[in-house]
């Protein structure tokens, strides 16, 4: 089955940077508490928070990365997940921008075509 160029693109674009945010997860828990070692006060706290923070990071990265090889794989699974997450991202951003973060703006646009692209006939008939 032919691959269209957007979702090669889309898939890459998910797998190097579920890569990325799995990399920069990882290390934030490794190195988190040694950097708040020298914090006064609330130390323990924020060792926590950075392990948080860092479990979290490598679980969306990991998610990412598993987006991205089933796009590339062309699995309908992929693109049904990614494209509730675009709107979940459309959502959240739609409230930023009422908020007054007019830089949310941006990603609305940029989710919006990204749907958009992945319920095209040619695209979708590519996943079945």
């Amino acid at each position: 089955m032919h691959k269209p160029l957007g979702v090669i693109l889309l898939a890459l674009l998910n797998i190097f940077g579920g890569a990325l945010f799995a990399i920069s997860g990882a290390a934030t828990v490794l190195i988190g508490e040694p950097m708040y070692i020298g914090v006064m006060g609330n130390a323990q706290k924020m060792t926590y928070i950075s392990s948080f923070v860092g479990v979290a990071t490598l679980i969306f990265g990991l998610l990412g990365m598993a987006i991205g090889y089933g796009l590339w794989r062309l699995r309908e699974w992929a693109r049904l997940v990614y494209l509730i997450i675009l709107a979940i991202g459309i959502l959240f951003s739609f409230m930023m921008l009422i908020y007054g973060n007019k830089g949310y703006g941006g990603y609305i646009v940029i989710y919006s075509i990204i749907a958009w692209y992945l319920t095209r006939p040619h695209v979708k008939e590519s996943f079945s």
